[in-house]
C-alpha cells in the first residue's frame, strides 16, 4: 500500500510599527471631508497638534493617523470626525441657547414664595403630611385629606415683605384639583393664608388671606364646588391686618377624606394675578446649576474623549505590538518544533521514497507577498517555472529568470517585440481615426480607418482639423509590393 507524506515550511514577512502620528484639520463645517493624505509629512493644513476649540466657531475637526513601518512604509487611517471638538461645539450652542431662552423669558409679578414649583421637593418649606407626586404628568404637591385631623405647609416670607406698609395689597393662585372629597363634621376646609407676630404680640396671628373658595365654614365646608372638576385655577387678594414682625405663608387642611393636588402657586404684591413664574432666586439659582452643568458637561466631555483618543493610540500601539511579538513567538516556536520534528520526517520520507515516486510529479501555482509586491507564479516538481508577474501598486512586470522582459506602469506597457495578429493601429478615435498598420498577402500594409463622429462642435471641428493633415499621399507602389487606396466604401 502506497503512503504519501508531505512536509510544508511555510514562512511570512511582517512590517513591525516604527512609530505612530496624529494629523488635525481644521476647517470650515459646510466644507466636504477632507481626502486621506497622500504623502509623509502630509501637506496643505495638516498639523500634529490638536487646536483648542474657540467659542462660536463654526468649523468641524477632522483627524487621521499615520503609521509608520520598519520598511519606511507608511498608511494612513481614514479621516474622522474629531467627537471631543463637536462635543464641545454643542455644549456651546446649548449654553447659548439657554441664556438666549432665559433672556427672552417675561415675568410678570415677582413671586415671593420660593421653591414653589417643588422642583426641589420641599426646600424652603416646613412639610406636615403633604408629599410632592405627578399627576396628569405634572410635578405637584399633594393632601391625602384625613377626618379630624390637619395638615399643612408652610414657608417665612418675612424678608421677602417686611418693609412693606398696611395699604399693600397681596394676590395668592394656585391650580388645585380635587378628587373624592368627603366632608368631616368639624369645620373642614383647606386655606391660603398667612399667620405671624406683630407689635409686641410674642403669639401668632392670623394676618391675612382666604378660606380655598371663600370664608364659608362648617359641615359642608369650601370645598364641594371644586370636587371632580378637574384642574381649577384659584385666586385670592389680601393685605395684612397688622404690621408683622414674622410671617409664614400656609396650605392648611383640616377634617376631610379625599385627595387634593396644587401646583403653581404664587404670592405677589398687587391686586392683578399674573402667571405664575419661579421667584428671582430660584431663576437665579437655576441659571447658575445650569451654567455649572453645561460646563461641567463640557469638561467631562472633553476629558473622556481625550483620554478615549490616549487609550485608542496605546492600545492600537500594544495591540500592534503584541499581535507583532506573538507572531515572532508563533513562528520561533514552529521553527522549534520544525527542527525537531524534521530528522524523523526525513527519515520517514526517505523509507517511503519508492512510494512517493509515483505522486512525485506535481505543479502548482503560488502567491508571494514581498517587499517589491505580489509575485505570482508556478512551480512544477519542486522547481520553479522561469516566468513569474510581480505586481505592485505602481507597475506590473513580466519576469524571466527574476529579470524583467516586459512591463505595463501608468499608461504605458514597454517591450522589446509585439506580434499583432490582426492588426496594429495607432491614432485615436479623437483625432478622426486610426492608422492601421496590417498585413496583406503582398506583406505589411498601412491604410486610415476613419471613425464616425457625431454631432460636432465648431470649436471641436476645428481642433480636429488642426490635429490632422490636410489631405492625404496614397502610397506609391511603383514595384507592385502592395496596393493601398484611401477613401472609399470599401477600404
Amino acid at each position: 500500500m502506497a503512503v504519501k507524506a508531505k512536509a510544508e515550511i511555510t514562512l511570512a514577512s511582517i512590517r513591525d510599527v516604527k512609530s505612530t502620528t496624529r494629523y488635525y484639520l481644521l476647517q470650515s463645517s459646510t466644507a466636504a471631508k477632507p481626502a486621506k493624505p497622500s504623502a509623509n509629512p502630509p501637506g496643505g493644513s495638516w498639523v500634529k497638534t490638536e487646536p483648542s476649540y474657540t467659542a462660536g466657531s463654526t468649523n468641524s475637526l477632522y483627524f487621521t493617523d499615520l503609521t509608520v513601518f520598519s520598511d519606511n512604509t507608511y498608511a494612513y487611517s481614514d479621516v474622522s470626525l474629531s467627537s471631543s471638538y463637536e462635543a464641545a461645539t454643542t455644549a456651546y450652542n446649548k449654553a447659548v441657547a439657554a441664556q438666549q431662552s432665559i433672556d427672552g423669558m417675561q415675568f410678570g409679578g415677582r413671586n415671593l414664595l420660593l421653591n414653589s414649583s417643588f422642583t426641589n421637593d420641599y426646600d424652603k418649606w416646613s412639610n406636615s403630611g403633604h408629599e410632592i407626586v405627578t399627576e396628569d404628568g405634572l410635578l405637584c404637591g399633594h393632601i391625602a385629606g384625613v377626618l379630624s385631623a390637619t395638615k399643612n405647609i408652610s414657608q417665612s416670607i418675612f424678608a421677602q415683605i417686611k418693609d412693606d406698609n398696611l395699604t399693600q395689597l397681596y394676590t395668592v393662585s394656585a391650580d388645585i384639583k380635587l378628587v373624592n372629597y368627603v366632608a368631616g363634621s368639624t369645620n373642614p376646609y383647606v386655606a391660603l393664608y398667612v399667620s405671624g407676630q406683630y407689635d409686641n404680640n410674642s403669639k401668632n396671628a392670623f394676618l391675612g388671606a382666604t378660606y380655598v373658595g371663600g370664608t364659608i365654614k362648617g359641615a359642608n365646608s369650601n370645598l364641594p364646588p371644586f370636587n371632580n372638576q378637574g384642574w381649577v385655577h384659584v385666586t385670592y387678594i389680601f393685605r395684612f391686618a397688622h404690621k408683622p414682625l414674622s410671617m409664614n405663608f400656609y396650605i392648611y387642611s383640616r377634617d376631610w377624606e379625599g385627595d387634593l393636588y396644587y401646583r403653581n402657586i404664587k404670592l405677589e404684591r398687587g391686586s392683578t394675578a399674573s402667571d405664575w413664574s419661579p421667584a428671582p432666586e430660584d431663576l437665579e439659582e437655576t441659571i447658575n446649576d445650569t451654567a455649572e452643568n453645561v460646563r461641567t458637561y463640557a469638561e467631562s466631555i472633553l476629558s473622556q474623549k481625550a483620554d478615549e483618543i490616549e487609550i485608542s493610540i496605546s492600545t492600537v500601539t500594544g495591540t500592534l505590538t503584541t499581535d507583532i511579538q506573538d507572531t515572532k513567538d508563533s513562528i520561533a516556536e514552529t521553527n522549534e518544533t520544525l527542527s525537531g520534528s524534521l530528522e524523523t520526517l526525513s527519515q520517514r520520507v526517505s523509507d517511503q521514497e519508492d512510494a512517493l515516486l509515483d505522486y512525485k510529479h506535481e505543479t502548482s501555482t503560488y502567491f508571494r507577498f514581498n517587499a517589491t509586491g505580489l509575485n505570482i507564479g508556478k512551480q512544477e516538481d519542486g522547481d520553479e517555472s522561469p516566468y513569474s508577474i510581480n505586481i505592485d501598486n505602481e507597475k506590473m512586470a513580466f519576469l524571466q529568470n527574476g529579470n524583467e522582459i516586459a512591463y505595463v506602469q501608468y499608461n504605458k506597457m514597454h517591450i522589446n517585440a509585439i506580434e499583432a495578429m490582426d492588426r496594429m493601429s495607432v491614432g485615436a478615435a479623437a483625432d478622426g481615426g486610426y492608422f492601421d498598420f496590417i498585413s496583406t498577402i503582398y506583406g505589411m500594409g498601412m491604410k486610415w480607418r476613419a471613425v464616425t463622429q457625431g454631432e460636432t462642435t465648431a470649436k471641436a471641428a476645428a481642433k480636429l482639423m488642426a490635429r490632422r493633415p490636410a489631405a492625404y499621399t496614397p502610397v506609391q507602389d511603383d514595384e507592385g509590393v502592395f496596393s493601398v487606396e484611401f477613401g472609399g466604401d470599401n477600404e
